[in-house]
Order: C-alpha cells, then structure tokens, then sequence
C-alpha cells in the first residue's frame, strides 16, 4: 500500500505505579505501543464488523493532580463489567455478522486478570484453544496499546480464513471481527511483536524501577545537569534524518553516507548537490569501534557508543542501547532502533533518535 492509501491506527500506553504495588510486583502495567496499517488493497485481515456497549462503570480513577491510577477489587470488575458487558457486545456482532462463537479461531481479550478471558471464553462458547495469550508474563500489562498489540501477534501466525475477535475494553466493551485473508500466507513482518518479545531485557534490580520511574530523587551530577533543550527549528530542518533515519546516495559515484550533505563524502567524486534520499533504518551494521564510557552521563550507565557500518556502505558514531556487558565487540551486528535520545525535564520535551542495538 502506499501512504496515501493507508490510514495508521496507533495506540500507546504510559503507566506509573506505586512503588511496591503488590499486584505489579509479578504483572507489572508497562509502556508500549502499537500501530496498524488500514487500507482497502491487499490487507492482512479484511474486517467484518463491530459492536460496541457503553455502560457507566468506574474501576479505576486518577484525578489530575495525582500521579498514580486508584483500583477497585479486581473480583467485582470481573463479575459486573467483564462478564456483562463483554459478553453483550460479541453477542451483537455474532447475531449482525452471522457468525457462529465456535467459528473463532482467535479470541483477543486483553485484561490485567490472568484467568478472566478463559472464563469469558467459556460464557460465550469460544474454543478454549482460541483464546490468545495476553502476554502478561513476558509483556506484563500494555493499556490501551494491548488489542493492537495482541492483535499484530495473532496475525504472524494467522491462516487465511481464520476468524479474529478483538475485544476492547474499558467503560463498556469494543468488539471487532476480523478475518485473515489469503495475503497472510505471503507478507511476514520481519521482527514483529514475537521478534520484539524475544529481545527484550528482564529488568531485575528494583532500584531502577524507583529510578527510570522518578519514584526516587536521584543525584545526577553535574555532567547530568546540562541544558537540554531542543532548538525546534534545527529539529525541523532535518527531521528527514533524526525522525526517518534518511541519509543521501550519489547519484553520480552510487557512494552513501549518512547525513546527506551538500558534497559527496567519496573523496574521488565530491559532486556537489548528487545525493538522493536513502534510507538507513532497515539496513544491518557492524560496530568497528565502540566504547563503555562510566564518566559521560547515562541513566542506565555505562553509557554504549560506538562508530558502526552499515550494510552497502556509509559510516556513523552512534549510541547502542539494549546492550548487556560483554556483549559488544569490534564486528558485532548491529540493527537500528528508534529511541529516546534525550529527555529535557525543564520543558518537558522528549528527544527521539536512532541507536543501535545488537541483532
């Protein structure tokens, strides 16, 4: 597809909690975010129908002023809102789109209560092994960006025909069916959320919860306290490479570089105005050297940085991230992954680029 047939539905989900919360000592609420792409040609899933129950239901609250969500006794959700209004809005759409409950191959049911969609399940006479993991022992709880999430799960390993019921829930229940078309058969992500899942980092030192959490006041130093505002205008003049990872390609010699300057870098060409766009954030690279650096400040010390090639050429110093000691070496492939660069507290301004990650 492309972009001007897509629309991108994206949801994502922040969540602080209480230090010691009991329920997030095993199942914590985490960050995460999920996009689908919506078109008209050659789609994954062609979407079938949707039905929607609103109700007045309170289980949580936050007010402005406070930093932390206030939960009701799980068992109480679970018997007045999960299991009345779930169970209302798969009956309408089954009844609108002529589907019977066995004919689910994939029920999506997102919830921070472990046992609650199998129980759904079995109210509405889904196959059990049609329910899909909620991925809460190694995600943990994703919020609003779950369904999407679950979803982009289900479809690396749907087949076409298949039937997909996601639920959404919160003040009443969302429910939408899916079903797999014979396009699932050919397109694979190439890391999807299953790739995404196997690389992630279990994080077991407590102190840095309380830390990355800014549940502690920390004593940053004073190579920490510099100004990191972000000049918006300089942000805006080359988006191209800190948002897109765009660097240039020579038309004239077929040299790439990164960034993409006025004057080709190939010391034999030096064409001025030759480069075309050309992306980056795809390509493999190779660490050709790389430092662990214990004095410049880092959040997650000691902070990883390194000059990396990438595949078919072109050159760039750049942060790694992700990266476990012992781990890195002259030769280690990399790949690229877009990050928080820096956070300006005084403003409130978060600074995304490119860092690289070992594949």
């Amino acid at each position: 597809l492309t972009p001007a047939d897509i629309d991108a539905l994206r949801a994502a989900d922040i969540d602080t909690v209480l230090a010691a919360k009991l329920e997030d000592m095993d199942i914590g609420e985490n960050d995460a975010a999920a996009a689908i792409a919506v078109g008209s040609e050659a789609v994954l899933a062609e979407f079938l129908g949707a039905a929607t129950v609103a109700t007045d239901f309170v289980d949580h609250y936050r007010d402005a002023e406070n930093s932390f969500s206030y939960d009701w006794e799980e068992r109480w959700i679970r018997d007045e809102s999960f299991f009345k209004s779930v169970p209302a809005a798969v009956s309408e759409l089954l009844q609108q789109t002529q589907t019977q409950a066995e004919q689910i191959a994939h029920f999506i049911m997102p919830s921070d209560q472990p046992r609650t969609p199998a129980a759904v399940a079995k109210k509405l006479a889904i196959n059990p092994a049609a329910l899909v993991d909620n991925q809460l022992q190694v995600c943990g709880v994703a919020g609003a960006a779950q369904p999407l999430l679950l979803l982009a799960k289900v479809l690396e390993r749907a087949k076409p025909g298949e039937l997909i019921l996601v639920i959404g829930f919160g003040q009443g229940c969302d429910a939408l069916l899916f079903r797999a078309t014979d396009q699932i058969a050919h397109r694979k992500p190439i890391k999807g959320v299953s790739g995404a899942l196997s690389q992630r980092r279990e994080e077991l030192n407590y102190n840095k919860f309380l830390s990355f959490n800014n549940l502690v006041e920390r004593d940053i130093g004073k190579r920490g306290e510099a100004d990191k505002q972000t000049y918006l205008s300089a942000l805006n003049r080359r988006k191209d490479l800190l948002t897109a990872f765009i660097g240039g390609k020579c038309r004239d010699c077929q040299t790439v570089q990164i960034p993409r300057e006025n004057y080709c870098v190939n010391p034999d060409c030096g064409a001025l105005d030759s480069q075309d766009p050309y992306e980056f954030s795809n390509l493999s690279a190779t660490v050709k050297t790389w430092t662990a650096d214990r004095l410049t400040f880092d959040w997650n010390p000691p902070a990883y940085f390194g000059l990396v090639e990438f595949e078919g050429g072109g050159r760039l110093m750049m942060d790694f991230t992700e990266v476990e000691a012992g781990q890195i070496d002259t030769g280690t492939k990399m790949t690229m992954c877009f990050r928080i660069k820096q956070l300006d507290a005084q403003r409130g301004f978060r600074k995304y680029f490119w860092k690289a990650t070992p594949s």
